[in-house]
């Protein structure tokens, strides 16, 4: 490998360590290993502490053999290893592939709860290879970037250093310090498409245009700069239909439909979210212009769902009810609903009602769910109001009724999250930042 490769890879990592920790993504394979071995050749450049996590996807006979030797390399390397071995079950309608992915992007996930970034090994050729695979799959302008060198992931986020590096020049490292990589014998099976285009397709290609990895990086960067283009006006639509987070359907439907496509994507993309395929996206906001009022249309997909509420489309990562538990809660800090969201506490603007914290001293508070029959006494009005009829009057979508956290005090509810403040608990707070508001932001 080129010495100003070396130079600017490490310069690449620099720019992102924010000195926490630096997590190597490890296979064992050719790629992972040469990142490995560089970072740690190099590690006296950073602040934060390498380490490496592989993922076991208990797919292979011989996965069991590779998890050792990764733990062999690391030992004698010094790098502390975490192996994470997955029982994939995929859900209906779901391949192998896709199930395994999103396995292993949640342990992945996880281990940045608390920041950092993981760095991944992908490199030229697999972006000439994705760049193929996409176009094979009709993919847009978005799809055909490629891979992204840096996103956002959870709390963290994923980087790949080695983009613009050839798999012949990590290899031509990998063999000057006499490194030992596991070799995938599934990467020969050309029943895969992915190995097809590696295989057989791009050596052929190579003959005929032996610049075509240049060729393709550059119709890479251009697709990158249109996509970026897109994004902007996106983010402009956006800004101009959304109302409290939602999208109102009527603004919406004031663009074409071509820009109503486009926002609909940048919205799901701003959550971290993949998109439906394109005709499913193209039928399914169709459907939701079109059906009846007293209709309530969604867009379902694998990733998530869109839904239509009195004009409005919500956004949600959750297809199906969770398994809902009640808990206590100390408001100080945030509360993980696992399936819902994040439940959290701010506090109060002026004029803004809110939990007078003095009312609610020494007192538990527990978080529960709707079971039916609930009454409570709203701030501002005389006598009791069922639940039913509050979601009712503020507009809170059927979907959410069930999942909307209640706050109780004993058998007292003090607040329904995201929808109102009950007696004797709540207060106005005529100077601001005195009390407290309970929000959920949805999963």
């Amino acid at each position: 490998m080129q010495i100003q490769k070396l130079r600017n890879i490490i310069e690449s990592i620099k720019e992102k360590d924010d000195g926490s920790k630096v997590i190597v993504a490890y296979s064992g394979g050719l790629d992972s290993t040469v990142l490995l071995h560089l970072l740690v050749k190099n590690r006296g450049m950073f602040d934060a502490q390498i380490r490496a996590i592989h993922i076991n996807h208990s797919l292979q006979q011989p996965s069991d053999g590779w998890a050792e030797h990764c733990r062999d390399f690391c030992r004698a390397i010094d790098v502390p290893l975490q192996v994470v071995k997955l029982d994939i079950k995929p859900q209906a309608g779901e391949s192998m592939e896709i199930a395994a992915r999103n396995a292993r992007y949640s342990v992945f996930e996880e281990n940045l709860k608390d920041g950092g970034f993981i760095c991944m090994a992908h490199h030229a050729n697999d972006q000439v290879e994705t760049f193929f695979q996409r176009l094979m799959r009709g993919s847009g302008v978005k799809g055909l970037t490629a891979i992204p060198q840096t996103r956002r992931l959870g709390n963290g986020h994923i980087f790949r250093p080695l983009l613009e590096v050839s798999r012949n020049d990590l290899h031509k490292y990998a063999v000057a310090y006499n490194l030992n990589w596991i070799e995938d014998p599934s990467n020969k099976h050309n029943c895969h498409d992915r190995n097809l285009i590696r295989n057989e397709i791009i050596p052929q290609l190579e003959q005929r245009w032996p610049s075509l990895s240049k060729t393709i990086a550059r119709t890479v960067s251009h697709c990158n700069e249109a996509q970026e283009i897109l994004e902007e006006v996106a983010a402009a639509d956006l800004s101009d239909c959304s109302e409290g987070g939602l999208i109102s359907l009527q603004k919406l439907s004031r663009f074409s439909e071509k820009r109503q496509k486009n926002l609909l994507r940048y919205w799901i993309d701003q959550r971290q979210m993949l998109p439906p395929e394109a005709a499913m996206l193209e039928d399914g906001l169709a459907n939701l212009k079109s059906a009846a009022e007293d209709k309530n249309p969604q867009l379902l997909w694998e990733y998530g769902v869109i839904r239509r509420y009195r004009g409005r489309l919500y956004l949600s990562g959750q297809k199906e009810a969770p398994q809902i538990l009640e808990r206590e809660w100390d408001l100080r800090e945030d509360l993980c609903l696992s399936g819902i969201g994040r439940l959290y506490m701010e506090k109060t603007q002026k004029g803004e009602v809110g939990i007078n914290p003095y009312r609610i001293a020494d007192m538990q508070i527990r978080v529960a769910f709707r079971q039916g029959g609930e009454k409570c006494r709203l701030y501002g009005r005389n006598g009791s109001h069922s639940l039913k009829k509050i979601f009712q009057e503020q507009g809170v979508p059927p979907w959410q009724r069930e999942i909307l956290p209640l706050l109780y005090v004993g058998e007292n509810i003090v607040c329904v999250t995201n929808c109102c403040y009950c007696q004797p608990y709540a207060e106005k707070d005529n100077l601001g930042g005195r009390f407290y508001n309970i929000k959920i932001e949805w999963s």
